[in-house]
């Protein structure tokens, strides 16, 4: 029988207030972020340092979030997240302080970014776990599609509303705004409570972080689908770090810096509908087949955007990629939280985000380089002019068009490959869904009782 709204809502209660918390700190925090990486690039002229801010913030939920996990499994959740939001306020509360005194210094602000990183891979990862505890099983896809919303909405509002807030109120104006924000998030998470669980065996309960760190990544070697599942998700991860590195040179070689602004702000709109998609897509059986079709899809059109040198061609056809990317990352998180036992989610989940990030990060390091050997050779007089020159153009951005179509072709290869790992293919039918016969849901009081979950 189909539920109505109202049901979906009602049963999804929990994770919905937690959800709407973190929505609104989430963008107060992008916002902030924008901000300063305004001041940065300003202060110094630098693209160079600009992008050391990106490198700060992504190196230790690289390094930290395996051991990251290790202590969601261990501790109470909620505690956690309420940690995690403090931990996260500490950064714009010491930027605005010294901003304030004139004493903010370039690398003040990569310290914090450090720090800040460390809150916020404790922060992410654990959403990402809980949701298992905070929805029934049927509403993990439109969960992790509200999730990706969150993200969606952030990156779509925090660039205008800075621009706009920044010459107005300035740095300490928009550090209050977020904090503000993370005081919603905090306040949000004190209004309800998580189960929580107490293990039944003592040795295991008691073991390192060390030890409980390596049982994540062998949980993940001895389950080989999820494995291959893990590295599909961070290969296309990599993939769309280098998407968002070639498209605003791509975009300026047609159109002013005003143009790349609306053209990224519509891409943002992208996963915005992809999330939407999952949210209300939660029925979807068979995921990993709409995975790797999504997969197939996204290489074709990487392909095809690389192909003519137009920018309504390319905006239309990276439009339709990102819409795909929240339905992957979703309904892989998904088959994540189905599949890996409630007690080895938070190292299981660690370990992927780390390899996600890693592999984001590879993607912004690797392919700026590429794109520019290959706009070496793709201009009038280049090595390659006289060739694929003639099939797609030479000139401004040719070469980044023609790195696209290699991107493209690489990715639909690799999906192929993948759909030929029968460990990924029935990843779904090898595996048993998690026993949830001791993890009760049913309602409020029950939430609140402790869940016994036995470690093997």
């Amino acid at each position: 029988m189909t539920k109505t709204l109202m049901t979906v809502l009602q049963e999804m209660r929990l994770f919905i207030v937690v959800w709407l918390g973190q929505l609104i700190a989430f963008t107060g925090s992008s916002i902030t972020s924008f901000a300063i990486d305004i001041w940065v690039y300003q202060s110094t002229g630098s693209i160079t340092q600009f992008a050391l801010v990106l490198v700060f913030s992504t190196v230790p939920m690289i390094l930290l979030s395996p051991f990251v996990g290790t202590l969601i499994d261990r501790w109470d959740r909620r505690l956690i997240l309420l940690i995690a939001n403090f931990g996260i306020s500490i950064s714009p509360l010491v930027i605005g302080s010294l901003y304030i005194s004139q004493q903010l210094a370039v690398w003040h602000v990569y310290t914090l970014a450090l720090i800040h990183s460390v809150f916020a891979s404790l922060l992410w990862t654990t959403l990402a776990a809980s949701i298992t505890r905070l929805v029934p099983k049927q509403h993990y896809s439109r969960a992790n599609g509200m999730s990706s919303i969150s993200n969606s909405i952030a990156r779509i509002v925090a660039p205008p509303v800075s621009g706009a807030l920044l010459p107005l109120i300035h740095i300490p104006g928009i550090i209050i705004i977020d904090l503000c924000a993370t005081a919603v998030a905090i306040i949000c998470l004190l209004l309800i409570r998580f189960p929580k669980i107490t293990y039944t065996n003592e040795a295991a309960k008691n073991s390192s972080i060390w030890q409980d760190t390596l049982d994540g990544f062998t949980y993940l070697i001895t389950h080989p689908g999820l494995l291959g599942l893990t590295i599909s998700i961070s290969f296309n991860s990599y993939i769309m770090g280098g998407i968002d590195i070639l498209i605003p040179p791509l975009v300026l070689t047609f159109a002013s810096t005003k143009i790349l602004g609306l053209v990224s702000a519509c891409f943002g709109i992208g996963t915005l509908i992809g999330g939407l998609l999952m949210s209300i897509g939660g029925w979807l059986e068979r995921k990993l087949n709409i995975i790797l079709m999504a997969m197939l899809a996204s290489g074709l059109l990487i392909l095809v955007s690389g192909w003519k040198s137009s920018l309504s061609y390319f905006i239309f056809s990276m439009l339709l990629c990102f819409i795909l990317q929240p339905i992957i990352g979703g309904l892989s998180q998904t088959i994540l939280q189905n599949k890996v036992e409630l007690n080895m989610q938070g190292r299981v989940f660690s370990i992927k985000s780390s390899l996600e990030i890693a592999s984001l990060t590879l993607g912004f390091i690797s392919f700026g380089p590429l794109a520019e050997m290959f706009e070496h050779l793709m201009v009038a007089d280049g090595y390659l002019a006289k060739s694929i020159g003639q099939i797609i153009g030479v000139g401004a951005g040719r070469g980044i068009g023609l790195l696209l179509l290699i991107m493209g072709f690489v990715v639909i290869l690799a999906t192929a490959i993948s759909y030929c790992f029968p460990r990924l293919r029935f990843v779904e039918d090898e595996y048993p869904d998690v026993n949830l016969d001791t993890f009760n849901i049913s309602s409020e009081s029950d939430r609140t009782e402790d869940t016994v979950v036995s470690r093997t």
